[in-house]
């Protein structure tokens, strides 16, 4: 049996849990685009990144990513044998230990017909015997790493010098090592000494190990008196450091989560067994083959996919793409557990099975539409290119059965694969070298079954789409085509939009700016209904979302950001949460529609603010919620339709709702949400300082949690961190995005507004139902015996105590003050409690 090298750590910290080393079996390349194979493990999730070859030799990499030709530069630390001219690497085989459980897969050019799969990382890598009887090792924290010379007894800790190369300057103190390039920093720090004795337990010592210069340039480690007849440890790194919302209510979790330093998160959906996935883009991992500055090198971005389980356990991740930029930019799952991605890329050597092709037609280095599809575990099945010879990018799809429904705009009709289906509507061309929007219906197969323009005589951009429970779709675009012609057919000679009117449809009339645009087609694919959307002022370009309620046909919601919401069309709704700001401005409107009529609508920020990225999701409960970004402060009411110039709403639900109540002049996430009858109950920034943008949102209704992604600046290591908390101690937990740009991840639970399930259960099965309530709230159980009551506060007092024989009764609450309350039941059976809340 191979010989084991784990041993505790000094200071208790345990692995990460976040990041890991990732074992390279071929699907690392260097600078020059060749493989990597020096490199046996590495760690691309910090913004230096570290790699592990043969003989000790540790790597940083740090790159300054822009559009242009950066510079890579690495630094190396290798442990050395030696004086002076006559030094040479030690000798050692690398051992990984401590499997992080998270297998990786990599659909690249580089990765061959069918892919490098199931890679596996760790959280321990050890290099034994260095030198005689002393191990080097390196391990995961939730700060980084920390580095690790184990001296086994008869080892002498005089014998470690290590040679560092590639930095532009480097100072030594006795309490850390120093290193600089032109944009990079590197410390070793934190050191600390311990004994393990052979019960494997950790003693610390009172001294602290020294770093010194030796005469050759080596570092030197300097030690004080210890029993040589356990092992002494010299740890370098800094103990973990975690730090967590102090007052949570219904966010269950909320994570950095940094595969890179620049991390673009663009979706999360959900599947029916509650696994999340989460997707985006980001820098690849590239090796520099040399140290120290001025290595020619062009940054390029993967598509990944993060899947996680119910309990926010990392199970899976597969990167995808070419070797150039790849933009993952949204993704979904249907109930037979196929995940769709559709996205962009600059590559022409996109990934795709053994016995699989596929045509890359962009011309002049433009940019073209992908796709694939991947199994529920993220192990690929089918990829392909989509598009003309000219730019095209998908930016959203939606599932319909097997199939996926997607969205884009391009700007050829060269080599551009139409399809047209008898009764499907039908737009056979665009308006040449100006983006015109698509639509497409793909096989599991990723076939092309049907595909039309949808586009005017101008610039049509950016279309979102949602299918409801009935299959209708219903896509909205910006539009800057102010010609349209009246009918629900295509137009395909005068390019121009269909104005398709329907009985009781909202109809806006033509456009006189750059405004968005709206479709319904029924399951078949034929209009049934279109109009215009916005004022005399311009609307986003960048700006759309729609989402549909998935139990009642014809119901969904519109947003999007309008630049003066003075002259934005409205509503003639008078019920619930109505702003409307005085100003000019870039705020959210945020439109309902049932049965094609326009019945209610707010707007959404401030009159001294902007807003930007509004995202949607509905939930099960006839709840609309609307994520966005915005630099406005936060101090007015909920139920205030007259904020002050600079304030958004903010309202916590009587005390149940995570609430944050501060923002960053950057930008902070928002989260807000509406019940059915439109009020207004719950509103909070996410985010605690520096940029916050949410990109993606959706509601998982297994277990009724909200989830949304996106990117953030904030960082636990300056004074703004994004709020974090962990659901559990498997669950993905990253406290830090070590100082790059970083995603998140949060979710919150949902309760339903018309019935709450009990928060403790021996036996009554309770059911409390409305919540909230003004009045009477019944409570329900299926247990037939006789039962007492208390209903108490949240001080703990009891309120009022009463008995109900049979399976429910109620509860008047309307004499108490708003807030919530606890009824506790009792009866042979058992003891069971429910939360209410006095509205």
């Amino acid at each position: 049996m191979a010989q084991s090298y784990i041993i505790p750590d000094g200071l208790g910290d345990d692995p990460a849990g976040w990041f890991h080393f990732r074992q390279n079996d071929g699907q690392l390349l260097d600078h020059q685009a060749n493989t990597a194979g020096d490199v046996k493990y590495y760690c691309s999730q910090m913004p230096s990144e570290v790699y592990l070859q043969e003989n000790g030799l540790i790597s940083w990499a740090g790159l300054v990513v822009a559009d242009s030709t950066d510079t890579l530069f690495r630094i190396d630390m290798q442990p050395m044998i030696g004086y002076d001219e006559e030094r040479y690497p030690v000798s050692s085989t690398i051992v990984a230990e401590e499997d992080a459980d998270l297998p990786a897969n990599y659909y690249l050019p580089q990765c061959g017909g069918y892919g490098i799969e199931d890679v596996p990382a760790y959280d321990r890598i050890t290099w034994p015997d260095i030198y005689s009887r002393i191990h080097q090792q390196i391990y995961t924290c939730n700060d980084g790493y920390k580095i690790y010379y184990i001296i086994e007894p008869g080892g002498d800790p005089s014998d470690i010098r290590i040679e560092f190369t590639g930095q532009d300057a480097m100072t030594v103190s006795t309490s850390k090592v120093e290193f600089y390039t032109s944009n990079m920093y590197l410390a070793l720090e934190g050191a600390v000494a311990y004994e393990v004795d052979g019960s494997n337990n950790a003693t610390l010592l009172t001294w602290v190990p020294t770093f010194s210069q030796n005469t050759d340039g080596t570092v030197s480690i300097g030690t004080d008196t210890y029993n040589s007849s356990n092992t002494l440890v010299v740890q370098l790194g800094k103990a973990a450091s975690r730090s967590a919302v102090a007052d949570p209510r219904n966010m269950e979790h909320s994570t950095y989560v940094a595969g890179t330093s620049q991390d673009h998160p663009t979706a999360v959906f959900t599947a029916e067994n509650g696994d999340v996935y989460y997707a985006g883009y980001g820098r690849s991992a590239t090796f520099p083959g040399f140290t120290g500055p001025n290595i020619g090198f062009k940054a390029s971005n993967d598509g990944f996919i993060l899947q996680f389980n119910s309990n926010i356990k990392a199970l899976q991740m597969t990167f995808f793409g070419s070797s150039d930029n790849d933009e993952i930019s949204c993704g979904e799952i249907t109930s037979y557990g196929e995940v769709y991605i559709g996205g962009t890329t600059w590559g022409t050597d996109l990934y795709h099975l053994a016995g699989q092709s596929s045509t890359n037609h962009s011309t002049f280095n433009s940019s073209t539409g992908m796709i694939a599809r991947f199994d529920n575990n993220l192990k690929i099945a089918y990829s392909k290119y989509f598009g003309g010879s000219l730019l095209t990018q998908i930016t959203d799809l939606a599932v319909s059965g097997h199939d996926a429904i997607v969205v884009g705009h391009s700007s050829s009709d060269q080599n551009f694969p139409r399809q047209t289906v008898s009764g499907y509507y039908d737009q056979g061309s665009n308006t040449s070298m100006i983006n015109d929007a698509f639509v497409a219906k793909i096989t599991n197969t990723l076939s092309v079954s049907y595909c039309s323009w949808l586009g005017g005589a101008n610039t049509e951009e950016n279309p979102r789409i949602d299918v409801d429970n009935s299959g209708n779709s219903y896509i909205t675009m910006f539009t800057n085509s102010s010609a349209s012609h009246t009918g629900c057919s295509g137009n395909t000679s005068g390019h121009t939009l269909p104005l398709c009117s329907a009985s009781g449809a909202y109809n806006q009339g033509v456009s006189t700016n750059g405004d968005h645009f709206l479709m319904m087609f029924n399951s078949g694919f034929s209009l049934q209904w279109s109009t215009y959307i916005g004022g005399t002022s311009i609307e986003d370009q960048y700006s759309l979302d729609i989402v549909c309620d998935k139990t009642t046909t014809g119901k969904f919601y519109l947003t999007g950001i309008t630049s003066d919401a003075t002259v934005f069309p409205t509503s003639s709704a008078t019920a619930g949460y109505i702003w409307t700001p005085g100003t000019a401005n870039n705020v959210v409107y945020l439109m309902r529609f049932n049965n094609k009529s326009y019945d209610w609508h707010t707007f959404l920020g401030c009159a001294a603010g902007n807003a930007f990225n509004p995202r949607l999701t509905y939930t099960d409960n006839e709840e609309v919620v609307i994520a966005y970004n915005t630099n406005c402060g936060g101090a007015t009411a909920c139920g205030s339709t007259t904020p002050s110039s600079g304030a958004v709403p903010l309202c916590d639900n009587f005390g149940t709702k995570y609430h944050d109540g501060t923002n960053a002049s950057v930008g902070d996430a928002m989260l807000t949400a509406f019940r059915s009858n439109n009020e207004l109950f719950w509103s909070t920034f996410l985010g605690e300082g520096n940029l916050n943008m949410p990109t993606g949102l959706t509601f998982e209704s297994t277990e009724n949690k909200l989830y949304i992604v996106g990117g953030t600046t904030g960082n636990i290591v300056f004074s703004n961190q994004f709020p974090t908390h962990q659901l559990g101690s498997n669950s993905y937990f990253q406290t830090s995005n070590l100082g790059g740009k970083s995603g998140f991840l949060s979710r919150f639970s949902v309760e339903y507004a018309n019935s709450v399930e009990e928060i403790s259960d021996n036996g009554l099965k309770l059911k409390a139902y409305p919540v909230p309530s003004t009045q009477l709230v019944t409570i329900e159980s299926p247990i037939g015996d006789s039962k007492t009551y208390q209903l108490i506060d949240i001080s703990g007092k009891i309120i009022t105590k009463g008995i109900f024989d049979g399976f429910k009764d109620n509860v008047d609450l309307s004499d108490l003050p708003r807030g919530q309350y606890i009824i506790q039941v009792n009866s042979t059976t058992g003891s069971s409690s429910i939360s209410v809340i006095r509205e």
